[in-house]
């Protein structure tokens, strides 16, 4: 039976149309019905229900914000992810031991194998990997996508210096887990998996999954 793939790419993404168009070629030839998107053709809810519809399966070629873009109606549809690193960062793909290679992983999605994972949560916004509050965040603002094509992780870096230099912070209060803390930083990073940020290592024992499965 030909199992329904809505493939969902970034274009900006870093590696470029070249992989995209492979694997998309891959992935039909070994039976599967793809059918492509690009974000831009994805904007409002109605469009993504309509593409989530008609599919069996979501594979995502992009970036962790690319990923976690689409994480509601992921879990609103019921469908399996695979995950295509097509990103800087590639921090999901790194916490669940993904072939850094666009055609590697998009075997996996052939595979079918499915690994259920935990979904975070912060006030109201879900994530899959981590989310943060300060430095990540203006680091991102300013982070221009022809710095991220030529430089990789090592823009996020040359941002990083820069901005500690300058001192801002803020006040938080984190209450949890035996944990109290008051005072002001410059970073909050919630993390739901074992790397973050361009490949930091959270905790090496840290899980996505619970269960193990």
């Amino acid at each position: 039976m030909s199992r329904r793939i809505a493939l969902i790419v970034n274009p900006r993404a870093g590696a470029g149309d070249l992989s995209v168009d492979l694997l998309e070629q891959r992935l039909g030839s070994a039976g599967a019905s793809v059918t492509r998107y690009g974000i831009d053709a994805l904007r409002d809810t109605a469009a993504v229900d309509r593409a989530f519809a008609d599919a069996d399966a979501v594979a995502i070629g992009g970036g962790d914000g690319t990923i976690n873009h689409f994480i509601a109606p992921i879990l609103r549809h019921d469908l399996p992810l695979g995950v295509i690193p097509l990103g800087t960062a590639n921090d999901l793909a790194r916490t669940l031991d993904l072939p850094s290679d666009p055609l590697q992983a998009g075997r996996l999605v052939l595979a079918g194998r499915t690994r259920r994972i935990d979904v975070g949560q912060a006030n109201d916004c879900l994530f899959f990997n981590a989310a943060g509050s300060g430095l990540s965040v203006a680091i991102g603002e300013q982070l221009s996508q022809e710095e991220k094509s030529r430089l990789g992780v090592v823009a996020y870096a040359k941002h990083l210096w820069r901005l500690l230099g300058r001192g801002e912070g803020f006040q938080v209060r984190i209450d949890g887990d035996g944990l109290r803390l008051r005072g002001r930083i410059v970073q909050v990073t919630i993390a739901n998996g074992r790397h973050y940020g361009g490949g930091m290592t959270v905790h090496d024992e840290a899980r996505i999954d619970v269960t193990g499965n």
